[in-house]
């Protein structure tokens, strides 16, 4: 009789430890959801004005020859020029944050 209720106990006690994994997981699931909830916005507002960037540089460049020496001689106002990483030889761009983008 004793040997039953320990399995009783063991089983009930692993039941626990599994119910709280998957609240761990489930709690881990919902912080990266929000997370990414309040992220899409800056990324949303990144990715617009990079494109714009990127369209102004191609008319500085066609208009002067060259890409400009930074991207301060564009004439677009840029919100957060130390989010940006510009190459001017090559004239790509891309976000320090978000380098996919």
């Amino acid at each position: 009789m004793k040997w039953i209720i320990s399995i009783i106990i063991i089983i009930f006690l692993s039941g626990c430890r599994e119910g709280e994994e998957a609240i761990q997981e489930a709690d881990k699931i919902v912080k990266d959801y929000s997370k990414g909830l309040v992220e899409a916005p800056k990324k949303t507002k990144i990715l617009t004005e990079i494109a714009v960037i990127r369209k102004s540089l191609e008319i500085y460049k066609i208009e002067n020859g060259k890409y400009p020496e930074s991207l301060s001689e564009l004439q677009i106002r840029i919100k957060e020029v130390d989010e940006y990483q510009y190459e001017p030889e090559t004239g790509k761009v891309k976000s320090k944050n978000y380098p996919n983008l």
